[in-house]
């Protein structure tokens, strides 16, 4: 955001679970609007985004399809939903067996790369852009 918003003009608003990060958030870029929310209970009322960015954060979420539909609800016609997420090939059973049932830090549940696009589509999104890079599943999504 720092260096993307003295390049363009960007209105930038944020959430996120944990009031900790939130202050970060607010300390690091103050001209932009951060608030403590779940992805079950995103503030914004009659707001639309042209992009909505969710990183690291999908697996953390207790029920998708609820964010996915909300999500609609604020992206403008052309908008983007842009979904960075962890990618874990090899491991995905074990991660979710072992670390997220032992997790203090909110993960539900790591999704294969299948998992995700049959979700995306479901609820209606299309894909326009899909890479894997490493540990990371990286979609840009419209509707």
């Amino acid at each position: 955001l720092g260096l993307l918003g003295k390049q363009a003009n960007i209105i930038g608003e944020g959430i996120d679970i944990s009031g900790k990060m939130v202050s970060v958030a607010k300390q690091k870029y103050p001209d932009y609007r951060f608030v403590c929310a779940s992805s079950e209970s995103i503030p914004f009322k009659n707001e639309k985004f042209d992009y909505i960015i969710c990183s690291a954060s999908f697996h953390h979420f207790s029920d998708l399809d609820h964010f996915l539909n909300s999500i609609k609800h604020f992206l403008k016609a052309d908008g983007r939903l842009i979904i960075a997420e962890i990618n874990i090939p090899f491991f995905h059973n074990l991660y979710n067996n072992l670390i997220v049932s032992q997790s203090k830090e909110g993960d539900v549940k790591a999704y294969k790369t299948s998992e995700l696009i049959n979700l995306f589509q479901e609820n209606s999104f299309k894909i326009l852009k899909k890479e894997i890079i490493f540990q990371i599943q990286y979609y840009e999504l419209s509707l």
